[in-house]
C-alpha cells in the first residue's frame, strides 16, 4: 500500500518524502526446521506421524481486495493448514508429470522421496520435507509409507510387518534394503528384511518380509527411531520412517463404569445410565500420550450366560466420559422380561495389547 501511495503522488507531481531507516540481519535458528505448532508423535496404532512436513511459516500468498489504485494486495500465512496447501500443489505438480501413476503410488512418491531435516526426530518430520523434483524421478514406490511396528515390552519382544516394492520405471532394477537408525531409544532394536537385496523386473511388484526384534533388555522409555531406505543401487533411496515405543501393554482402559440404577422397569424416558471413562491420558517419555480405543462393545447376557446380542458399539474412542441409556429393552427393541441381566463392556486398544473388560448386573422388575 505504501508503494501504491507512492506511485499516486509521483504521477500527480506531488511531492513525496519518504524516511528510510537502518535494517540489521540476524540469523533465525529455526530456519529449516520442524515449527513448534506443528503436532508430532505417533498415531494411536504406533505408525509414523506426519509422513511429512512442508513450508508453513511466512508463506507468501494473494489478500482478498485490492490496494491503493486497485493494485492487488499480499500477505503471509502460518500454520499446517498452508503446508497442507503446498503438498497438495506438489501433489498437482507429479500427477501432471506421472500420468501413469495411481494415487497409492502418487502418495509413496511424495512421502518416501521427502528429504530428511537434520537434528529433528522422525515423530516430528516423518521422512522429511516434501521435494516434488525427487518424486517426480523416482524409479521404486514402497508400501507401506510409514511403519505401526508397535509397542515392545523388552529383551525377545519381535514385530512384522510387510513391504511392498513396485517397480515404476521401464527397466528392470536391481533394489537394496537397509535400515537407518536415527536414535537407540530404550533399547537396541534390531531389523531383519529378506531378502535385502534382488532384481526386480519393470512393473512387478515384491512382498518383502520384515521382522523387527529388541535384543537387549529396556532401560527407559524412549522411543527408537529410524527409516528404512529401499532404493536401485546407485539411485537415492526412498525413506520409510519407523518408530518403536516401550513398555507395557495399555491397560486399565475402563474406569468409573456404573449404572444410575441397577433395578428398573423397561422405559425410554426414564432409562438406566451406563457411565464409564473410556482410554486415558498417559505421560510416557517426556510427552503425553493418548491411548484411544480401536473399539468399544457393549453387550447384553442374561442370568443363565447366554449372550442376547450388541446394544452398543463405538470405534475410534477418544479418551472422555461416555454415557448410554439402558433402556431395558433387547438389542432387537422388544422389552425385557422380568429377570437379572449382565453388561459386558470390553475396550480393544488401538495398540497390541489386551482388551480392559468389565460386567455390571442389573434387576429388570
Amino acid at each position: 500500500a505504501t508503494a501504491g501511495a507512492i506511485l499516486v503522488g509521483l504521477r500527480s507531481g506531488a511531492s513525496v518524502g519518504v524516511a528510510v531507516g537502518r535494517v540489521r540481519s540476524a540469523p533465525n535458528p529455526g530456519r529449516g526446521q520442524v515449527a513448534p505448532f506443528s503436532s508430532t508423535g505417533l498415531a494411536f496404532d504406533g505408525r509414523v506421524k506426519p509422513e511429512l512436513v512442508a513450508p508453513g511459516v511466512a508463506l507468501t500468498t494473494s489478500e482478498p481486495g485490492t490496494g491503493t489504485a486497485g493494485a492487488p494486495t499480499y500477505g503471509t500465512v502460518n500454520g499446517s493448514s498452508a503446508a497442507a496447501a503446498v503438498v497438495a500443489g506438489a501433489a498437482a505438480l507429479l500427477a501432471q508429470a506421472r500420468t501413469a501413476l495411481d494415487a497409492s503410488a502418487l502418495r509413496s512418491l511424495l512421502a518416501e522421496t521427502a528429504r530428511p531435516l537434520a537434528a529433528t526426530p522422525v515423530t516430528a518430520q516423518g521422512a522429511g520435507r516434501v521435494d516434488p523434483g525427487a518424486a517426480s524421478a523416482a524409479e521404486l514406490a514402497v508400501e507401506p509409507a510409514s511403519l505401526a511396528v508397535g509397542r515392545a515390552g523388552g529383551s525377545g519382544w519381535e514385530g512384522r510387518q510387510t513391504l511392498v516394492v513396485r517397480n515404476l520405471s521401464t527397466r528392470d532394477l536391481p533394489v537394496r534394503i537397509r535400515i537407518e537408525h536415527s536414535s537407540e531409544g530404550a533399547a537396541a532394536v534390531r531389523f531383519s528384511a529378506r531378502p535385502a537385496r534382488f532384481r526386480l523386473r519393470r512393473g512387478h511388484t515384491m512382498q518383502i518380509p520384515l521382522r523387527v526384534t529388541v535384543a537387549g533388555s529396556r532401560v527407559g522409555t524412549a522411543p527408537a527411531e529410524g527409516a528404512i531406505l529401499v532404493g536401485a543401487v546407485g539411485d537415492q533411496p526412498l525413506r520409510m520412517p519407523w518408530a518403536v515405543t516401550f513398555g507395557a501393554p495399555h491397560r486399565d482402559l475402563l474406569r468409573r463404569v456404573s449404572l444410575s440404577l441397577s433395578s428398573f422397569r423397561p422405559s425410554d424416558q426414564k432409562p438406566s445410565v451406563l457411565t464409564l471413562e473410556a482410554g486415558k491420558l498417559a505421560h510416557t517419555a517426556g510427552h503425553d500420550e493418548v491411548q484411544a480405543l480401536e473399539r468399544l462393545d457393549i453387550t447384553l447376557w442374561n442370568a443363565r450366560g447366554v449372550r442376547l446380542g450388541l446394544l452398543a458399539r463405538l470405534r475410534d474412542v477418544l479418551p472422555g466420559t461416555y454415557e448410554f441409556g439402558i433402556t431395558g429393552r433387547s438389542p432387537a427393541g422388544a422389552p425385557l422380561d422380568h429377570g437379572v441381566y449382565q453388561l459386558r463392556i470390553v475396550a480393544v486398544p488401538t495398540s497390541k495389547g489386551p482388551a480392559t473388560r468389565r460386567s455390571l448386573t442389573f434387576r429388570i422388575r
